[in-house]
């Protein structure tokens, strides 16, 4: 109440409000004044920050558009400034935004026409939106419906234009969009206002041209709920570098619930490095580490993710680089073993290296007292000497486990399994006492074998065999050593639980041009009449020298040892019990050392 002429002055409440739009009136009523009562219409839009941006991250999130030149964009103090280089965009927020408003303070270097504006409700893939542009040296600020990036192509719309008197002072530039109402502040105070229905949704960009322009304390709220980003999935990143390998990238999804947020990712250290599927969310953040010229260690870094459109602008994502120099690496990978009382298996011999760099000392253990090592510690590259011993074990069968530990190493400790089965000793010939432990098979060529230097050796002059041994032997292996005397097909190999009448066994070939061994199901001594293939090996090295072949059977269990390695397995019941036999063809090779254990 008063006395005219005086003012009322008037203030909101939101608290309690949710986001919209409220309306209400006040009435001023004078007592025998004949137009009293008088209203006055208030309006209230309660809002959501859906950006405040201060440029503090150096302008993370903010996309440059289609048009390029963005060598001309500069943050410094807070003040994201363009140089003037000609037509270019710097856009973020969220492409879902409809109703809200867009303000920051602007600052011109020159007071000359086409430094630029802002644009509102933009189309993140085409560039349409509405463009409000300044016009110093024309003293205007223009309206536009444009169409696309380029304000100068077709279809751009005048939709409203002001008189407006600029300098190079700090000035605040506000759009508000409400419908299709859109209206202009210039300072807080309205300066031109359209109605147009183009466009109803997108994010907002600076727009800028051919002269000098700057931006600061860029604010976005609208009516809408505000979007937040989603937790990155995963949440951190875990690398590991061996040897100053290069470990393989990883991927991290950003999201924010549905919406699409424009967003960028940075990291805090020169080892990450961060490349983006796409400028919105959802989106794929592939990360790698780079562990090139770090000495050994772990380092530590954060990726920080920025969507200057959503609540939550930044998240962390840390990141954690193990960078080991050493690597442990052995070979063969495990061990079996085969010995009897009185005959204890060849030693096996592991091999200790270093993948990595440096010096890297390593120690060996076991648990059972039937192994024993050559030594229990060394520097790699080393060679150590494994040794399964019958007496101390017995008979049956036996597990450990060999355990190789390089302290700050890769892959350590690394644990070898290792099985023994010591069973009975059936049969063993060196062939120092001749072959007369051994007869021909019917198919003859019995003057092909004679017995050179300690070995038992065929001429390749057909196929044939000799075997030794019980009908009645079951479960065992038979091995033997053997030498070729060309890399061609067809010298032979090893047969077991062979029927001495129709030579139907179990055999395993050697197929040296090829480089793998073959196992045979065969129905009587002549190979080529009637046999099945049960299995066949992965490449293995072949050459002139001395090597080891084992067949075992156990059940219908059936396997194949090149070198006491692991070759073939197989199963099949066909044949239960036989002898063995020395399987020969058409190439020279040389047995010895033939041995037949029974398998426990």
């Amino acid at each position: 109440a008063g006395s005219t002429p005086q003012s009322v002055n008037l203030s909101v409440n939101a608290t309690g409000l949710s986001n919209g739009t409220y309306t209400g009136h006040v009435t001023i009523t004078a007592a025998g004044v004949s137009n009293s009562p008088q209203t006055v219409a208030v309006t209230l839009n309660v809002l959501s920050q859906e950006m405040k941006e201060t440029f503090a991250d150096g302008g993370s999130g903010w996309i440059i558009s289609p048009m390029g030149n963005a060598g001309g964009w500069s943050v410094a103090n807070g003040v994201y400034t363009y140089g003037g280089l000609g037509f270019s965009q710097a856009c973020s927020g969220n492409a879902g935004w409809t109703d809200y408003t867009f303000d920051t303070n602007i600052s011109l270097t020159t007071l000359s026409n086409w430094p630029g504006g802002v644009r509102a409700r933009v189309n993140p893939t085409t560039g349409a939106g509405y463009a409000v542009w300044l016009y110093p040296g024309s003293g205007k600020i223009m309206l536009y419906s444009v169409p696309q990036w380029d304000i100068n192509g077709a279809g751009v719309s005048l939709l409203a234009q002001a008189p407006l008197t600029f300098d190079t002072n700090v000035h605040d530039l506000r759009v508000a969009m409400r419908g299709t109402q859109i209206s202009v502040y210039w300072d807080g105070g309205l300066v031109m206002s359209a109605t147009d229905s183009s466009y109803a949704n997108g994010y907002v960009c600076l727009d800028a041209d051919s002269q000098p322009i700057s931006y600061s304390n860029v604010v976005v709220a609208a009516a809408q709920s505000a979007v937040s980003l989603d937790a990155p999935s995963p949440a951190s990143l875990v690398f590991s570098s061996v040897g100053a390998a290069m470990p393989a990238p990883q991927t991290v999804n950003i999201t924010a619930g549905g919406a699409n947020v424009a967003w960028a990712a940075s990291s805090n250290a020169a080892w990450v490095s961060v490349a983006a599927s796409s400028s919105l969310t959802p989106g794929q953040l592939t990360v790698s580490a780079n562990p090139s010229g770090l000495a050994q260690g772990n380092y530590n870094a954060v990726i920080t993710v920025s969507a200057p459109g959503a609540a939550d602008s930044m998240v962390t994502i840390p990141v954690t680089l193990t960078v080991i120099s050493a690597a442990l690496s052995v070979s063969p990978s495990g061990l079996t073993f085969f010995g009897a009382a009185g005959l204890n298996p060849i030693p096996r011999t592991v091999q200790i290296s270093n993948l990595g760099t440096g010096t890297m000392n390593w120690t060996a253990g076991n648990n059972s007292g039937w192994l024993t090592l050559s030594s229990a510690s060394g520097v790699a590259p080393s060679a150590l000497s494994v040794t399964a011993n019958a007496a101390a074990s017995g008979p049956g069968s036996f597990t450990d486990t060999l355990t190789i530990t390089a302290s700050g190493a890769a892959n350590s400790p690394t644990a070898i399994p290792v099985s023994f089965y010591a069973g009975s000793l059936l049969f063993s010939d060196d062939f120092s006492a001749g072959a007369g432990n051994w007869t021909s098979s019917p198919l003859g060529f019995a003057s092909g074998w004679s017995v050179v230097n300690g070995a038992y050796t065929y001429n390749g002059g057909g196929h044939t065999q000799v075997y030794a041994g019980s009908q009645s032997w079951t479960d065992y292996t038979v091995a033997a050593d053997f030498q070729l005397s060309s890399l061609n097909d067809y010298p032979g190999g090893l047969r077991g639980r062979v029927n001495s009448t129709s030579g139907a066994s179990y055999g395993v070939w050697i197929y040296p041009a090829q480089g793998v061994l073959k196992l045979f199901r065969i129905g009587q001594w002549d190979i080529d009449a009637d046999l099945s293939l049960l299995g066949q090996s992965a490449q293995l090295p072949m050459d002139t020298n001395w090597h080891n072949l084992r067949l075992v059977m156990k059940g219908s269990s059936i396997q194949v040892y090149y070198d006491n390695s692991l070759a073939i397995t197989a199963t099949d019941a066909s044949y239960s019990q036989g002898a063995v036999a020395l399987d020969v063809s058409n190439q020279p090779i040389a047995f010895d050392n033939v041995t037949v254990i029974s398998m426990p």
